[in-house]
């Protein structure tokens, strides 16, 4: 008698187990499914912007990248963006942020900017060494970042 008695106890036992477990699990998923709508709409793109560490704008909504203002958030179109500001050469260690704003998100591009040796000019230089050999002591490279 004491072991029929034992069965069903553990029997019962196990069944409420079970059915605490599902109840959980179907809140769990009630739960992700409220956030991912939720987040599928205020992820709509507002504005571009690639930025300086200190937040100074180097350029707004800029043109020919992937992602586009007005559009959902894509996570690809994020990386071929950050592809095509790479394939530029005016930035380096690029990285993307977002940020809220009413409607949707503020998408950052935070980069360092490459600058680059575009010319030389020597005033005030009294001959015999002319401009180009002037330039050439100070081995300046043009192009170069």
């Amino acid at each position: 008698m004491k072991r029929m008695k034992s069965r069903w106890a553990n029997g019962l036992r196990g069944f409420a187990l079970v059915t605490l477990l599902w109840g959980a699990l179907s809140l769990c998923a009630r739960i992700v499914t409220a956030q991912e709508a939720g987040n599928s709409a205020a992820q709509v793109v507002k504005s571009i912007q690639v930025v300086r560490e200190d937040g100074s704008v180097l350029a707004a909504n800029p043109g020919g990248l992937a992602v586009e203002v007005e559009k959902p958030l894509d996570r690809e179109h994020v990386a071929a963006s950050l592809r095509t500001l790479y394939q530029t050469g005016d930035y380096a260690d690029l990285r993307a942020v977002i940020t809220p704003e009413d409607g949707g998100v503020r998408l950052d591009f935070i980069a360092k900017e490459n600058l680059f040796i575009n010319q030389v000019a020597v005033q005030g230089l009294k001959p015999p060494p002319t401009d180009a050999s002037a330039a050439a002591a100070m081995q300046l490279s043009l192009g170069q970042t």
